[in-house]
C-alpha cells in the first residue's frame, strides 16, 4: 500500500502537485528519484535486522512485528505444497517508513513461529516502489513464465504488485523459481497502467466455473475488476461505484469462503469482498469491511440486505440499497486485511484464512511509540474463517493450536482459572516480572429473570499496571438491559484503554492519546435460563485480539503502557440486578515466539536452512 496512511485522503491532489510543492512531511528520500543501484538485502544487513533485540516491553511476543525498523500492509499471502505458510509485506529500512518500500518476507508453520527470510521483491529504478499486491500459485503454468519440465506446478508463484512511481501507480507481475524466495520482474511491465496514482492493491481469485482468473483493483472512491486466462494479459470486465461515500478504498480482497451450519458441515459458499476504508469505523477512524455475494466470472452481484440476495441489481451499478458492508473488526486497530491463496485456489471447501496490519492508520499510522525500541508495527493474528449459513456473516477463530504455545515452565500456568464466581482480584509475579503474551477465556453470565423491562446489569474485566504511577489499564465492559415488551433481553460489549505512556500531545500535533475511544460489539448469547458472552482474548503486550461468542464478532486494539499489565480484576456493579451476574475466568501464559532458531521445534529447521543459505 503507501508510505505513512494519514494522508492517503489526500493522495491524488498532492501526487498531482509537481515534486517542489510536496508539504514537509514527505522526506527528501521520497522526493528523490529512485537509486539505480536498489537490489535486494545484502546478507550483513539480513544479520543486522536478525539481530535486533525482541524483549522490548511493546514488543508482541506471538504476533509478527518486523525484526527491526518499518511494516505496513501484509501482501502476498499463500501456503506452498509443504504446509508453509508465507507472509510478505510492506517493508521499509528506517522506522519511520519513509522512502522507498519491498516486500519483506517471513514463513511460519504454525501461524505463530515466524522465520524472517531476506528481502523478497526490492524496489529498483526500473519497477519503483514495491506497493501492496498478491500472490497466486500457477499450478497449470498457464503464463508461461514456467519450465516445462515443472510438471506439478505447486510452487509456480507469481506476484501481483503495485509500482509507485512519481507519474503513476501501476500492475506490475514477477514470478519465482525458487518457492517464493525470490521473484523474477517481467520485462514487458507493467501489465496494467491508467496513467494516474490511486490505481492499487491488486488481488487475485480464480473461478473454477469458468476456469478465469479475477483482478480486483482499488480506484480511491471505486473498485475495478479484470479478468483473465493467462494471468497476464487482463481486460477490465466490470466497475463498482458506490454512490456513496464509504471512505477512501484500499486493499480490496476477493475470494470464495464456505457457509457452514451449526453442525460444522459445509452448505455452499459466498463470494467475499473486503475493503478497507480511510474512515467509517464503528468509534471513527479507518475501518475493514465486507459484503457478500456471487461472480459470475465478469462481475459481482451482491447480496440484497433484506433478503440475501439482489433483485436485479450488480455491483458495477448499484442501487444504494443494494448492498450492506459489515465491520470485519470492531476494534479501533485493523486494516490491510488480507487473505491467504490456497494451493486448491480457494474453491471454498475449506476456511479461508486472513491476517491484519494492527492499526489505526487513519489516525496513527504514522506515529505509534515503538520506535523506541527500533521496530515499528505488528500484524494482528492469523485468522481462520467461514460464513455462517443462516446470516452469512464472516466467523473468525485464532488460527492454529493455542495450546501448543502454552508455556511449560514450572509455577507458571495456569495463571488464574476459577468457575461461577462473583468476581476476580489479583496480581502475577509471572505477568510483572516476564511480561508474556497471555491466552484467557471468560464466560460472562446473567440470569433472565433478573432482567425485567427498563433493568440494567453491568460488569468489567480490567488488566491494569499496579507498578504503574499513574491509571493503566485495557478494560472489556459488558451491560446487560431487560427486554421490552415480548422481546428478549440484550447486551453489549466494549474494549477501551487508558495509557500514560502513550501521551503524545504535542509531539506530533496530535492530541493526548491516554483515553481512546471504546469500541462495541452487540453480540450476545445464552441458554433460555441465562443471557451470556463468551469471550476467547489474547493480550500481547501492546496489541490485545477478542473473539466474541464463538467469533460472532472479533476485534484488535493497541495499546502501550508503561509497566506490563500483570493484576486481573473481574467486577461487577454495585446495584441489586447486578449481584445476578456470574463469571468463569481462565488465563493461560504463552510461550515466546521470538525462540532463537536452535529452540525452534524440527518442523522450523526446512526455513531456517532458508536464511542460513542467504546469509
Amino acid at each position: 500500500m503507501r508510505q505513512h496512511l494519514f494522508y492517503t485522503s489526500l493522495l491524488s491532489t498532492l501526487l498531482a502537485a509537481p515534486t517542489s510543492a510536496l508539504p514537509s512531511f514527505f522526506s527528501d528520500q521520497e522526493r528523490a528519484p529512485l537509486r539505480p543501484d536498489l537490489r535486494r538485502s545484502e546478507p550483513a544487513a539480513h544479520m543486522a535486522r536478525q539481530a535486533t533485540d525482541r524483549s522490548g516491553r511493546w514488543r508482541p511476543q506471538i504476533h509478527f512485528s518486523p525484526p527491526a525498523e518499518w511494516l505496513n500492509d501484509p501482501n502476498g499471502l499463500f501456503v506452498d505444497s509443504d504446509g508453509v505458510w508465507h507472509m510478505y509485506y510492506q517493508y521499509a529500512d528506517n522506522v519511520a517508513g519513509a522512502g522507498v518500500k519491498h516486500w519483506g518476507h517471513t514463513t511460519a508453520t504454525d501461524f505463530y513461529n515466524w522465520v524472517d527470510h531476506p528481502v523478497a521483491i526490492p524496489a529498483t529504478a526500473r519497477d519503483g516502489s514495491i506497493w501492496s499486491g498478491s500472490v497466486v500459485v500457477d499450478r497449470n503454468n498457464s503464463s508461461g513464465f514456467f519450465p516445462p519440465d515443472k510438471t506439478s506446478g505447486k510452487d509456480n508463484i507469481i506476484a501481483y504488485y503495485t509500482s509507485w512511481e512519481p507519474d503513476q501507480e501501476s500492475q506490475h507481475l514477477a514470478w519465482s523459481y525458487d518457492g517464493g524466495k525470490t521473484f523474477n520482474q517481467y520485462e514487458k511491465n507493467p501489465i496494467i497502467s491508467l496513467d494516474r496514482h490511486g490505481f492499487r492493491d491488486p488481488k487475485i481469485s480464480f473461478h473454477h466455473e469458468t476456469k478465469t482468473w479475477a483482478m480486483v483493483l482499488s480506484r480511491e472512491h471505486d473498485v475495478a475488476f479484470y479478468t483473465s486466462t493467462d494471468l497476464v494479459k487482463w481486460e477490465q470486465s466490470s466497475l463498482w461505484n458506490p454512490q456513496r461515500d464509504i471512505g477512501l478504498i484500499e486493499c480490496p480482497q476477493f475470494l470464495q469462503i464456505p457457509r457452514k451450519d451449526k453442525s460444522g458441515t459445509v452448505v455452499g459458499a459466498k463470494w467475499v469482498l473486503t475493503l478497507s476504508l480511510g474512515g467509517g469505523a464503528p468509534g471513527g477512524g479507518a475501518a475493514v469491511r465486507y459484503l457478500t455475494g456471487e461472480w459470475d466470472g465478469k462481475s459481482f452481484t451482491p447480496d440484497a440486505p433484506s433478503s440475501g440476495r439482489t433483485a436485479g441489481g450488480v455491483l458495477h451499478s448499484p442501487r444504494q440499497e443494494s448492498f450492506t458492508l459489515h465491520d470485519f473488526d470492531f476494534g479501533p486497530d485493523k486494516y490491510a486485511t488480507a487473505f491467504f491463496h490456497s494451493q486448491n485456489l480457494n474453491d471454498a471447501k475449506e476456511d479461508a484464512y486472513s491476517i491484519t496490519w494492527a492499526v489505526d492508520a487513519s489516525r496513527y499510522g504514522c506515529c505509534t511509540p515503538t520506535d523506541q525500541e527500533g521496530w515499528r508495527h505488528c500484524m494482528g493474528g492469523v485468522r481462520r474463517h467461514w460464513l455462517d449459513a443462516d446470516t452469512d456473516r464472516l466467523m473468525s477463530a485464532p488460527a492454529g493450536d493455542l495450546s501448543k504455545l502454552a508455556s511449560t515452565t514450572p509455577g507458571w500456568n495456569p495463571i488464574i482459572e476459577e468457575k461461577d464466581v462473583s468476581g476476580i482480584e489479583g496480581s502475577s509475579a509471572v505477568l510483572r516480572e516476564f511480561n508474556p503474551a497471555v491466552e484467557w477465556t471468560l464466560t460472562v453470565r446473567m440470569a433472565k429473570s433478573l432482567l425485567q423491562e427498563g433493568s440494567t446489569a453491568s460488569a468489567q474485566l480490567a488488566f491494569k499496571a499496579s507498578q504503574s504511577s499513574g491509571t493503566e489499564q485495557v478494560t472489556l465492559g459488558f451491560e446487560f438491559a431487560g427486554a421490552s415488551g415480548n422481546g428478549v433481553p440484550s447486551a453489549s460489549f466494549s474494549i477501551g484503554r487508558v495509557s500514560t505512556a502513550w501521551d503524545r500531545s504535542g509531539t506530533f500535533g496530535i492530541s493526548d492519546v491516554r483515553a481512546l475511544d471504546a469500541a462495541a460489539a452487540s453480540s450476545q448469547e445464552g441458554s433460555d435460563a441465562n443471557v451470556e458472552f463468551t469471550l476467547h482474548g489474547i493480550l500481547d503486550r501492546s496489541v490485545l485480539e477478542v473473539y466474541v461468542n464463538g467469533g460472532v464478532e472479533a476485534g484488535t486494539m493497541l495499546y502501550f503502557t508503561d509497566k506490563p499489565l500483570d493484576s486481573i480484576l473481574l467486577t461487577r456493579g454495585s446495584g441489586s440486578k447486578d449481584q445476578g451476574i456470574t463469571f468463569d475466568f481462565k488465563a493461560v501464559a504463552l510461550k515466546s515466539s521470538w525462540g532463537t532458531y536452535e529452540e525452534k521445534d524440527v518442523s522450523q529447521s526446512k526455513q531456517d536452512d532458508w536464511v542460513t543459505e542467504e546469509l
